[in-house]
């Protein structure tokens, strides 16, 4: 595990809290930080709260979604779970790496989590953005979680800041950055650092590619190539009949959890 430093540059443009907004996903039994297999986040549109990642995150026997407690603790949650409330998770359906499932969870339990969905004024519109622009993109690289300053450990995520090297427009959509992304980050979201030092979410990561020797992310060098599809396709899946159509049916009550 590495210590998160405090005061960091990416913390000048990309608010800490907006960390609590990405996960890490496990394979099972998950039993430490080794079994993080990808990243996820919390996304919010037209009133409902989903949970995206890449496609091939999730290509595991029923992975989990460690949330962040506020006691510090971590909530596992399984997708066989998750399908008792009659969820799943659904695929892009142009077989773009991105798949989505609806965040329902019990009250009681969301009231305990220490998490933070992304509103749709951060991403709704995708934001211009052009080569050389500055961005960071959030996860949890080479199974790497954070530790609190007491020393217990947590699910915040790293950040993993950069330059976007290449663009690529049409229907194989998708933008390559120069970062510290390596495995583990897939799923995480990524963020463009616009001016005044706002930002606004223009991606998700869905590949890495080493460039040079192996090293541990950090707030240091970019040193690989990660390539990342636009914010913009995650409408596809939640517009489309299935995932309508399973949220319209959802279980809701207590007994499934």
């Amino acid at each position: 595990m590495v210590r998160l430093v405090s005061g960091t540059e990416t913390n000048k443009w990309l608010p800490p809290i907006y960390r609590k907004c990405t996960f890490p996903i496990l394979r099972q039994p998950a039993k430490t930080h080794n079994d993080i297999v990808g990243s996820a986040f919390l996304l919010h549109y037209r009133k409902i709260p989903y949970v995206v990642t890449a496609k091939h995150v999730i290509d595991v026997v029923n992975p989990a979604i460690a949330f962040s407690k506020k006691d510090r603790q971590v909530l596992s949650v399984c997708t066989s779970a998750l399908e008792q409330a009659g969820l799943k998770w659904i695929e892009h359906p142009a077989d773009c790496d991105i798949a989505a499932i609806p965040f329902h969870l019990p009250l009681r339990i969301v009231n305990v989590l220490n998490i933070k969905l992304i509103t749709e004024e951060k991403w709704i519109i995708q934001r211009k953005f052009k080569e050389g622009s500055w961005i960071a993109h959030l996860g949890f690289p080479d199974g790497g979680t954070s530790n609190f300053s007491d020393g217990s450990s947590s699910v915040f995520p790293q950040a993993m800041p950069g330059k976007i090297m290449k663009i690529m427009i049409g229907t194989r959509a998708r933008f390559v950055m120069e970062t510290a992304g390596t495995f583990g980050a897939s799923g995480g979201p990524v963020f463009l650092r616009e001016e005044n030092n706002t930002f606004s979410l223009i991606g998700i990561t869905i590949k890495e590619t080493m460039l040079g020797k192996h090293t541990r992310p950090s707030e240091a060098e970019p040193l690989n190539k990660t390539t990342a599809l636009p914010i913009s396709l995650v409408k596809d899946i939640f517009e489309s009949e299935e995932m309508v159509k399973q949220y319209e049916n959802r279980v809701i009550n207590e007994e499934w959890f």
